[in-house]
């Protein structure tokens, strides 16, 4: 199968550590002592890439002519920057987060691989498999539930493994922490579980809302381990495939008027 795909940033995010200082070449730093982190997020048209490396006591950063590709597929191969300085850079970790887009869906058993060509000559691969899409049985895209007076049903079809998330996003939510963006409610799902029950009138509006009726999004991830290449010193290896539903929720519960 084809991807078409088209990269907007960086996926290689510093770290540093203590005891960095002095530049340090990768060449002095065999790939038995950088560790290597992959998370990666599908859903059937989209993909969003984070990756870290670093070493033991110092930031890691690529020489030069040291590149990194991701493939799928291994039908195509895209070159991801890396960092190549020491500079200290504190800026936050989305702004290294890699958006790439599909033109032919994203299917389960798609394998994601991320390559790195040393300039020691060594190729290190590490891979991992999109896991299933969970499929949502309700509530039904678009239906409108007065939570008032309905509890709040979300069911799917696959069973939960350890790895499972389900969040709740809109803006018309009251999320875990009051002055974030975007508002999201979390919820703890365990292993074979495919049904939740929020009680009515249990969820409440932000702050300021007027309007009734407001949009929210369902989010489940399927969350699966990769393989990091054994020639590294360690690391992990996240994979998701994600799935939404929208749906109307009414009459939430007003912390202004209570």
């Amino acid at each position: 199968m084809n991807h078409v795909i088209k990269l907007s940033s960086l996926i290689f995010i510093p770290y540093f550590l203590s005891g960095c200082g002095s530049d340090n070449p990768s060449t002095q730093y065999p790939e038995q002592t950088i560790f290597q982190h992959i998370n990666i997020t599908a859903t059937q048209n989209a993909i969003k890439a984070n990756s870290e490396y670093y070493s033991n006591d110092v930031v890691y950063f690529s020489s030069n002519n040291e590149k990194q590709f991701l493939s799928i597929n291994d039908d195509k191969k895209f070159e991801l920057k890396v960092k190549r300085t020491s500079t200290p850079d504190y800026n936050s970790s989305t702004d290294y987060l890699t958006d790439i887009e599909v033109d032919q869906p994203l299917m389960p058993g798609d394998v994601f691989k991320v390559i790195f060509e040393r300039s020691n000559g060594n190729t290190l691969e590490s891979k991992a498999s999109l896991p299933e899409f969970i499929q949502f049985i309700s509530p039904q895209e678009a239906q409108t539930i007065d939570h008032s007076t309905e509890d709040l049903i979300i069911e799917w079809d696959l069973a939960a493994n350890k790895n499972s998330k389900l969040f709740l996003q809109g803006e018309c939510l009251l999320g875990e922490f009051h002055n974030s963006l975007p508002n999201m409610i979390s919820f703890n799902l365990e292993p074979g579980q495919t049904l939740l029950t929020i009680d009515a009138n249990s969820l409440e509006k932000h702050y300021g809302l007027e309007e009734d009726n407001c949009e929210v999004t369902a989010n489940l991830y399927n969350e699966v381990e990769g393989i990091n290449d054994t020639n590294f010193a360690g690391g992990t290896y996240k994979i998701s495939s994600h799935s939404k539903q929208k749906f109307v929720l009414s009459n939430l519960q007003d912390p202004n008027h209570d």
